[in-house]
C-alpha cells in the first residue's frame, strides 16, 4: 500500500492568513440543537395580560399585576406589580386603575399596547 499523503508546510502569508481563519471560526458561538426545546420563563414573556393597580396617565407611569392561568380568571401570578409606561397614548388621555391591559416589552421596559377603554 503506497502512502500518498505529503508533508505540507505554509509560511508566510499563507500562515498568517490560515491562522487568522482559525482565531475566526474559535470566536463563532457553537452550534446549538434545533431540536432541543428550551424551558419559556413566563415571567419574560414579551406579550402579558393584566389589570392597572394605579391609574396611568398620558407621559407617566403606573403598576400593572400580571395575570396567569386560564383564559378571563383573572388569578393574579404573584409577582410584585411591575411598572408599565403609555404606548402611543393621547396627549390628556387617562386609563383608570382596574383596567384590564395587554403590555408588550420592549427594550425592557413594560409598555401598555391595548387597554378596555378608548384612551389608547
Amino acid at each position: 500500500m503506497r502512502d500518498d499523503r505529503r508533508e505540507h508546510t505554509l509560511s508566510g502569508e499563507a500562515a498568517r492568513q490560515l491562522a487568522r481563519q482559525v482565531r475566526y471560526l474559535e470566536r463563532l458561538p457553537r452550534n446549538r440543537q434545533p431540536h432541543r426545546r428550551r424551558s419559556v420563563n413566563p415571567a419574560a414573556a414579551a406579550v402579558r395580560i393584566g389589570k392597572l393597580t394605579a391609574a396611568l396617565n398620558a407621559g407617566s407611569s403606573a403598576t400593572v399585576q400580571f395575570y396567569k392561568g386560564p383564559p378571563l380568571s383573572e388569578t393574579s401570578d404573584g409577582s410584585d406589580p411591575q411598572t408599565c409606561y403609555p404606548w402611543m397614548m393621547a396627549s390628556g388621555s387617562s386609563v383608570p386603575s382596574g383596567t384590564q391591559v395587554v403590555c408588550a416589552r420592549i427594550n425592557g421596559y413594560w409598555y401598555v399596547i391595548e387597554a378596555a377603554c378608548t384612551a389608547f
